[in-house]
């Protein structure tokens, strides 16, 4: 899923060459091929089953979206200890509801790129996620959940960006992610940083961490 991460911000990348590499992600293929088949990209009812073809109908943004919840999937079912398990659960819910709000938000109010909103909004709380993941580490943190929650609120934002850098994701995306934060003020939002806290405050699934 990197590998597609890493291609589809090469500019000079056709669909066929991305499809080549899709072809290599087993489950990454098997959801390109039922997306390209909903009913959203199949109104006509002309099912494709080929990697190639399901590439070319949904195209690259969605695909880059899909990589990053597969990866995002693989680091939520890493974590080992009920209560993480339980904690990052509950946090990729939120993610999911935040990045369709994104989107929502982005396409009925906004100019802005939903496709770019929806992604920004799935990588919103990687941090957090990748700080879970690395408190079997630290059994100690393990005993209080506030004094984790805590803990984990305290290096989001440092933890957001060194990952999110690692990833080698678009500078527009990190920098909304980081704005996010706080609000600028402006309504309907005229940025990435103020769609994203605003999918946040209305999404119907709550911070998790909050309730700690």
């Amino acid at each position: 899923s990197r590998r597609v991460l890493k291609a589809v911000e090469n500019p000079d990348i056709g669909l066929a060459s991305l499809a080549k590499i899709v072809v290599a992600e087993p489950l990454l293929s098997a959801k390109v091929i039922r997306l390209a088949n909903s009913v959203a990209l199949n109104p006509a009812n002309q099912s494709v089953r080929d990697v190639r073809q399901a590439v070319v109908r949904v195209g690259m943004d969605p695909i880059k979206a899909l990589a990053m919840v597969l990866i995002m999937d693989q680091l939520r079912q890493s974590h080992r200890h009920s209560g993480c398990r339980e904690l990052s659960n509950r946090l990729w819910e939120r993610s999911v509801h935040v990045a369709a709000m994104s989107f929502v938000l982005a396409r009925k109010l906004t100019r802005l790129n939903a496709d770019e909103a929806m992604f920004a909004g799935i990588v919103n709380d990687l941090g957090r996620f990748y700080l879970l993941a690395r408190v079997v580490d630290y059994p100690a943190l393990l005993d209080d959940a506030v004094v984790l929650a805590e803990t984990i609120n305290d290096l989001a934002g440092r933890a957001t960006e060194k990952v999110l850098n690692a990833l080698n994701l678009p500078p527009s995306v990190v920098e909304a992610v980081l704005a996010s934060r706080t609000y600028g003020g402006s309504m309907p939002p005229d940025s990435l940083g103020d769609l994203l806290y605003v999918a946040r405050a209305v999404s119907p699934r709550k911070d998790p961490f909050d309730e700690l």
